[in-house]
């Protein structure tokens, strides 16, 4: 049986990368005496794989993880006996069996959802007027920028791979309306009238798009900047654009 699960990871587990949070998941299954299928050969092990590995210091409430069981299994009592398994930061939301013909998640996802917001020390603060700033930016007919890869740097158009870019404060973002997890951190500015950021991009193998690097072409200033920014992943999607859909949906 194939099993997508969908889970959130936030608060302490942030921190945790992504080898161990095979390790941690792995674990947790045998715990929770879920009937993991083993790959074959001389070093057996689960057969699992996550959609998009999430960076270290990221939050998300819409990560996923594809398992297979060696029996079929209840859905809603998987969820449960993981769930008991799991410490504060790392909880599974929700649980599918996936169709014969489904892809992995890995292998399917293009696109993902993210909120973006700064640290304290953000010369973006100072910035009078954020939306207007991204509206002018997302107009441009194209968007030139030296994108680092594993083989080296090279030039791309931006605009074609960021499919929505919005930019306001967190009194008005309605952006904001449906996050399932409190983003609000103490070390951040999450005040009335700081700025926060929704952001589209194509995510995948072939074009993966970083939300720092939307932020930091669209406002110059922030180039030579690091660690300023917090990102909260929302959810993560399958298809080409503009008809993208959740990897947590039926097909």
């Amino acid at each position: 049986m194939r099993v997508r699960l969908k889970f959130f990871k936030y608060g302490t587990m942030k921190y945790i990368g992504h080898l161990d949070m095979l390790r941690y998941f792995q674990k947790a299954f045998r715990r929770a005496n879920v009937p993991m299928k083993y790959s074959e050969g001389f070093n057996p092990h689960p057969v699992m794989s996550f959609a998009a590995p999430l960076g270290v210091g990221i939050t998300s409430e819409g990560e996923y993880l594809d398992i297979e069981t060696d029996k079929d299994v209840d859905l809603n009592a998987l969820v449960s006996d993981i769930n008991s398994q799991m410490v504060e930061g790392c909880e599974v939301s929700s649980a599918r069996e996936l169709v014969q013909n489904e892809k992995k998640a890995m292998a399917a996802v293009t696109a993902a959802d993210y909120i973006v917001y700064l640290k304290k020390e953000s010369s973006l603060l100072n910035e009078t007027d954020v939306k207007k700033t991204v509206d002018d930016f997302m107009a441009q007919d194209a968007i030139r920028v030296v994108k680092k890869t594993k083989k080296g740097e090279r030039e791309i158009d931006l605009k074609p791979f960021v499919y929505d870019f919005k930019g306001d404060t967190f009194a008005s973002a309605s952006f904001l309306n449906d996050l399932v997890l409190d983003i609000k951190n103490p070390e951040f500015c999450c005040e009335n009238n700081d700025p926060v950021f929704f952001l589209k991009v194509s995510c995948g193998s072939n074009d993966n798009i970083k939300p720092e690097l939307v932020l930091t072409t669209c406002f110059e200033q922030l180039m030579d900047k690091e660690n300023i920014f917090a990102i909260h992943r929302r959810d993560l999607y399958l298809d080409e654009y503009p008809n993208l859909k959740s990897l947590g949906e039926a097909l």
